[in-house]
């Protein structure tokens, strides 16, 4: 499995697991990153990335977006 840090620019996933603990884990799940979601990444930057979840832009830092375990999405 792959992280949600490794997507591309507009590249789609779905998110599997969030490998994250307390209250970064449950800000996350808040903000749409739960089993099952579609997640597409938008903007690409220096240590941090954006992602469009639900409908609402999000960005994350890489070291966060790591812990959310992802599998590609087949066409």
């Amino acid at each position: 499995m792959r992280s949600l840090a490794q997507l591309e620019r507009d590249e789609k996933c779905r998110v599997e697991r969030l490998l994250l603990a307390g209250d970064m884990k449950r800000r996350l799940m808040d903000l749409g990153f739960t089993k099952g979601t579609t997640v597409t990444c938008v903007l690409c930057g220096s240590g941090i990335k954006a992602y469009l979840v639900r409908g609402a832009v999000i960005a994350l830092r890489n070291e966060d977006a790591d812990k959310v375990s992802v599998s590609e999405i087949k066409n």
